[in-house]
């Protein structure tokens, strides 16, 4: 959800953009706030409560506030039963979604959303958001920007004393390593994981190892520690990591690079100018997710490195077991030339 927020945001600097003279109300989850505050084209958060998303008094409740607000257009780029019961609700004079069967009478516009996304160009969606701007501003391309976090000047003040104060030397690389996916499905086996850090180790030896982990994913952490050799556990900082979203990415923002599971990290990392290596799990696209690729921001999914007829017989678990370090090292060490030395 936080990458979806962030990604999204770039509908409101794009609005902004093309008229400054624009009121901007972003409706989010109040969980992922962190990622978009202080955001200069966000005139106003709507926030809405934790686990109140599937509470129909609630959403009616939110519905009926925002009709006071007499919104000229509302972008529902959610397009889940909540986001459509508040849009109708708006009484917007225009609203925008995604066309569905059951919910397209909701909007005086609808886009069709990409359903394949192997078919087309990459990073579809980032499309997907750039349709729904077109279907207002009647423009045949448009480019949405790279999403951008703020962080205070005090946010990132305090992050660089946390690194200092545990022992971290900024004129040496200082790596955050993304060492869980949002789902046991959807994380680099861990084992994997540790062969890929004693590489990195390896081949940049003064390079300072961080992990991006809460708390209750330890025993998973010190699983991957554990797995490390000697000389890769001894160059990894264990007692850094953010205590809140905000001090975590005020702690990136350090970093000289993240490397490891695509997520919400790897899109946060983006938005801060830092480079990133994602490993991608089987189960997500590759060609709709991957955004920003360049020389800094690399991404491998087990689709780049398999045949077709291994990736016809395998199951999840499978290919994950056949995505290999040894497949994945070769594009880290392009990642490492043009990045890290």
């Amino acid at each position: 959800m936080i990458g979806d927020v962030l990604t999204s945001s770039s509908l409101c600097t794009y609005i902004k953009n093309k008229d400054q003279s624009s009121i901007v109300h972003y409706l989010i989850n109040e969980s992922t706030k962190d990622v978009v505050l202080h955001h200069p084209d966000i005139d106003k958060l709507i926030l809405l409560k934790k686990n109140k998303e599937s509470s129909i008094p609630y959403l009616v409740k939110i519905g009926l506030l925002l009709r006071k607000e007499k919104y000229d257009v509302v972008f529902d780029v959610y397009a889940k039963l909540s986001s459509n019961l508040i849009s109708l609700l708006t009484n917007a004079d225009i609203k925008i979604g995604y066309k569905k069967s059951y919910s397209s009478f909701i909007y005086h516009r609808t886009i069709s959303r990409t359903k394949d996304h192997l078919a087309l160009e990459a990073n579809t969606a980032l499309k997907d958001r750039e349709k729904l701007l077109r279907a207002y501003f009647n423009e045949k391309s448009i480019e949405l920007p790279k999403p951008t976090i703020f962080l205070t000047e005090v946010e990132k003040n305090d992050a660089g004393k946390l690194l200092e104060e545990a022992g971290l030397n900024s004129t040496n690389p200082i790596l955050m390593i993304a060492v869980l996916g949002s789902s046991d499905a959807k994380t680099y086996p861990l084992d994997y994981m540790a062969h890929i850090l004693d590489h990195l180790h390896e081949t940049l030896p003064k390079a300072q190892i961080i992990f991006n982990y809460i708390p209750n994913q330890l025993e998973q952490v010190n699983q991957l520690y554990y797995a490390c050799k000697t000389s890769t556990q001894n160059a990894v900082i264990r007692d850094v990591y953010g205590k809140s979203i905000r001090e975590f990415l005020a702690l990136l923002s350090h970093c000289d690079a993240l490397i490891g599971n695509e997520g919400g990290a790897v899109n946060m990392a983006k938005a801060l100018e830092v480079p990133t290596f994602s490993i991608f799990s089987p189960q997500i696209s590759k060609e709709a997710w991957s955004l920003f690729e360049n020389e800094q921001n690399y991404a491998i999914h087990v689709n780049d490195v398999l045949s077709a007829e291994e990736k016809r017989r395998l199951t999840n678990n499978e290919l994950y077991s056949n995505f290999t370090p040894q497949r994945i090292i070769p594009l880290l060490n392009k990642f490492i030339a043009l990045n890290l030395t």
